[in-house]
């Protein structure tokens, strides 16, 4: 993973990332002794697709654009997850979830702009906490579930005004999850699934000479996967 690369004055860049990690911490905190020892363990990976919904962009771009405000439609690329879920008898679960996925403005935005490259494109990743509910073997073997989470965007940022590109990963924000979908057994430990995902993320990012670009990202997508279970 690439090094963070913030680019504003220290005093105000630690002030900035204390804000952003603030809620996320408390929340990650208050889950940590949550799983119970004799809870069943799930790991699970999946891949699918990322269908961004268009957005606004502002921020101010010293040597480049200036300072800008516009709206982009972003083009989602595939996405790729990792997820660690503990189940109690009750079919509540906590998890963690790592997704790995990239947004990149299309052509028209890019002209519209005046920008040479604007994507979150090496990685929109998003690190959430949990919550989960299944109802297990509930239809013909099938077991529904649906969750949600809260944790951060850490995304890979490239970005090119005209001026000094900025690139390299950040703390973006708050991110968002949401979870629905169902698991059919292959083996007694084995499990195929398919889900819908969506997501909202806060990115508040640094660019080179001082400058800023936020933007929140809201996208849909359809996930399948195969989950181990021990």
């Amino acid at each position: 993973m690439d090094a963070f690369a913030p680019h504003a004055e220290a005093g105000a860049s630690n002030g900035k990332l204390k804000m952003r990690w603030t809620v996320p911490s408390l929340f990650f905190i208050a889950l940590s002794g949550t799983a119970h020892a004799e809870a069943q363990t799930e790991l699970s990976f999946y891949g699918g697709s990322i269908l961004p919904e268009s957005g606004q962009v502002s921020g101010s771009d010293p040597g480049g654009l200036g300072t800008f405000s516009f709206n982009s439609d972003w083009t989602g690329t595939g996405t790729a997850g990792l997820r660690l879920t503990w189940w109690d008898d009750q079919d509540f679960g906590w998890g963690i979830d790592f997704q790995y996925s990239g947004v990149r403005a299309d052509a028209a935005t890019l002209s519209a702009s005046g920008a040479a490259a604007l994507a979150l494109e090496d990685g929109l990743s998003l690190l959430t906490v949990n919550a989960y509910r299944r109802w297990s073997e509930s239809i013909q073997n099938f077991t529904p579930y649906v969750g949600a989470g809260l944790g951060l965007a850490v995304p890979s940022v490239d970005f090119d005004g005209g001026g000094t590109a900025t690139q390299g990963r950040q703390l973006g924000g708050v991110a968002v999850r949401l979870v629905a979908g169902a698991q059919y057994p292959i083996t007694d430990s084995l499990s195929l699934f398919g889900e819908y995902q969506g997501s909202f993320s806060v990115n508040q990012l640094d660019l080179s000479n001082g400058g800023s670009l936020d933007t929140d990202i809201l996208s849909d997508g359809v996930n399948v996967g195969l989950s181990l279970g021990f």
